[in-house]
């Protein structure tokens, strides 16, 4: 049996069974907590605003120019009227999603139609 001043760490506790503080004093130390953040929005906290304005920028004109590539490139699917193109290869929507799954890593639903089929 000891009576000592010790912190009780996890290490320590494997070793020795300690019983608690066994007085409470009335010393207090007053500190100012900063304002509780929403957690809603702790996604937002790494970058800077005009990081995700940027970021968000940028995924607009990817989409913007994924659009206007499809719907005036000769080579796409549905320009050249294969069999089994779909419009949304030349729909600003789905290019804008394309450009947003792109971002988040996400995986394409439709996979793309090739036209130089060896086989």
């Amino acid at each position: 049996m000891a009576v000592a001043i010790l912190t009780m760490t996890s290490e320590r506790a494997g070793v020795v069974d300690f019983l608690g503080p066994f007085m409470r004093s009335r010393w207090s130390i007053l500190i100012n907590h900063p304002p509780v953040a929403s957690k809603a929005f702790k996604i937002y906290e790494p970058f800077d605003v005009y990081t995700w304005l940027f970021t968000c920028v940028c995924i607009g004109l990817t989409g913007l120019v994924l659009y206007l590539l499809n719907y005036y490139s000769p080579f796409s699917a549905w320009n050249m009227r294969l069999p089994g193109a779909i419009s949304d290869e030349v729909s600003f929507v789905e290019n804008m999603w394309f450009a947003m799954r792109s971002m988040l890593l996400q995986r394409e639903s439709v996979l793309a139609l090739h036209t130089n089929q060896q086989g």
